[in-house]
């Protein structure tokens, strides 16, 4: 099935109008602080909504209903540790992060150690997001290449632009609105991917579950110790849990919505509301591949990739047609203009404003005109990355985003531990440790066959201990000890109960202590669990 006019302009109204969104938007920015954090001013909706959207790319909408349709209900244990991973970050690193009062998570890391752990935590995070930007730009791509036949170049070339074009005019402000406008076309071609999915088998909804579940698709829960285990629950649990603490915590792309946040009553709101959305939403992409599984009759396909394309090329009628490509396009803007803003953000924040500003030609750049700048930079950066590297993968989208941000994601967090949690770890320790945890990792990943999770859990070890080590052999004078105090989680608890800083509108402000809205994300998790029990 052809693109028909109707679908060609469906999709372009969807992209015309979120060009709109940015020029109306970036109306109110006056300042980086607009630019950057929306003047910490967003209410918990959009925020709620655009952490969701910013985790669900087109990767998701493609490669989970067909890694559903491979593996069942056990691919879904890839995301089974989110409400886990909120639990902990809204009780302890959102609120210490959020009274910090910082633009950049790496500004923080440059106060408690030096310019060149800031710089170095920087400069990661911006080569995982590349690869994440890339990931996500090829999943529509591929999809419109495979559906027109036309040149990839120009389908990356166009969605990079338009995305560029409003993260560029709207700043932070737009990139949270747009992504809550296009959560909502993401639900509608959900809820049509869904129907026509469950009218292809020709069985009612809990038959074709039963059928799904007669072929083991719902044998989710696998307690084995073999580290080469793909999906099992320890390695969800630990290693790719670890991946997304990072992600939530130590991540400028996810944090720096939530600096948004006008209160910490908003943040913790934000995070409840995407803790019980994002998994019901995953859980549909699973359901949408059994029942793909089902009306297909387990026939098999080497690309997983292609599972969720062949269904929408064969069966998605004219305009429905036309939406569901806008969804997929939705998921992944919704995930680019975060990151696109964010890499901008780091940049400015972390690097050119600490070490370059004064330096460069052009002195009398303000920082909002180089914001502009690096963001178009990194643009033409990520289309040669996307189609000159990722262009031709195999790999499901969402198994290799993991692995490839795996080799730093661990080795990031763990300098954020060490700044957060020891008194005694300095910036030599916290530089040692961070090269061998990513050293390790990559070790790992070229000499033995574990499952990729894993490399999360070497990346954290193998940067905090040695990393600890290694500032107790060069240590720092009581002095400096003791000048840091507050950049640590104790220090700051400390700092805030003398002050009687410990609550404001209800909820704790205060890292560490838990509230309603904690356990309530405890809750949601533990009632998943149940749930996998029970269906496996």
């Amino acid at each position: 099935m052809g693109m028909r006019f109707i679908d060609l302009t469906v999709i372009a109204v969807y992209l015309i109008g979120m060009i709109l969104l940015g020029l109306k938007l970036g109306k109110s920015n006056n300042s980086t602080e607009d630019y950057f954090l929306a003047g910490r001013s967003m209410p918990f909706f959009p925020v709620g909504l655009s952490v969701i959207a910013t985790m669900v790319s087109a990767a998701s909408f493609i490669s989970g209903p067909g890694g559903s349709y491979i593996e069942g209900f056990r691919y879904f244990m890839i995301n089974s540790n989110l409400p886990f991973v909120l639990f902990i970050a809204v009780g302890i690193f959102l609120p210490f992060l959020y009274n910090l009062k910082v633009t950049s998570c790496y500004e923080y890391i440059g106060k408690r150690f030096n310019a060149a752990v800031r710089i170095l935590c920087a400069i990661s995070f911006l080569m995982t997001s590349i690869i994440l930007v890339s990931t996500m730009i090829y999943g529509p791509a591929l999809i419109l290449y495979s559906l027109t036949g036309w040149d990839m170049k120009y389908i990356i070339g166009v969605a990079i632009v338009v995305v560029m074009f409003y993260t560029l005019m709207g700043g932070i402000r737009a990139v949270i609105w747009s992504d809550a406008i296009q959560m909502i076309i993401l639900w509608l071609g959900i809820f049509f991917c869904f129907m026509i999915s469950l009218d292809q088998t020709g069985l009612g909804f809990m038959e074709a579950m039963d059928a799904a579940r007669s072929c083991g698709k719902f044998n989710a829960l696998d307690f084995s110790l073999d580290l080469k285990l793909n999906n099992g629950f320890w390695v969800s649990m630990i290693g790719v849990g670890l991946m997304h603490l990072q992600y939530f915590t130590c991540d400028q792309s996810q944090v720096q919505r939530l600096f948004t946040s006008k209160s910490m009553l908003t943040l913790k709101k934000s995070m409840l509301l995407s803790g019980i959305l994002v998994n019901i939403q995953f859980g549909l992409f699973m359901i949408i591949g059994l029942l793909l599984f089902v009306g297909n009759s387990g026939v098999v396909f080497t690309d997983p990739n292609a599972i969720f394309i062949d269904f929408i090329s064969e069966n998605i009628p004219t305009g429905i047609y036309g939406l569901i490509l806008s969804a997929i396009f939705a998921a992944t803007m919704s995930s680019v203009d975060s990151l696109l803003n964010s890499m901008s953000t780091v940049f400015v924040t972390d690097i050119y404003n600490p070490y370059l500003k004064g330096k460069s030609i052009r002195t009398k750049a303000t920082d909002l005109q180089v914001s502009y700048a690096i963001t178009i930079f990194l643009s033409i950066f990520i289309f040669l990355f996307t189609y000159y590297v990722v262009n031709g993968s195999t790999t499901s989208l969402i198994t290799m985003i993991g692995e490839y941000c795996s080799y730093l994601t661990g080795a990031i967090l763990g300098v954020f531990l060490l700044a957060m949690f020891t008194r005694r770890c300095n910036h030599v320790g916290a530089v040692v440790g961070f090269v061998l945890g990513v050293v390790s990792t990559f070790l790992v990943a070229r000499f033995t066959d574990i499952n990729w999770g894993w490399y999360n859990v070497v990346g954290v070890v193998m940067c905090f201990i040695p990393g600890y080590l290694v500032s107790l052999l060069f240590p720092s004078s009581s002095e400096q000890i003791a000048a840091i105090d507050e950049y640590t989680y104790m220090g700051m608890r400390k700092k805030m109960k003398a002050e009687g800083r410990l609550k404001e509108e209800g909820v704790y402000i205060i890292p560490g202590y838990l509230d309603k809205y904690a356990y309530i994300l405890l809750g949601v998790f533990i009632v998943q669990l149940v749930l996998l029990f029970y269906v496996s």
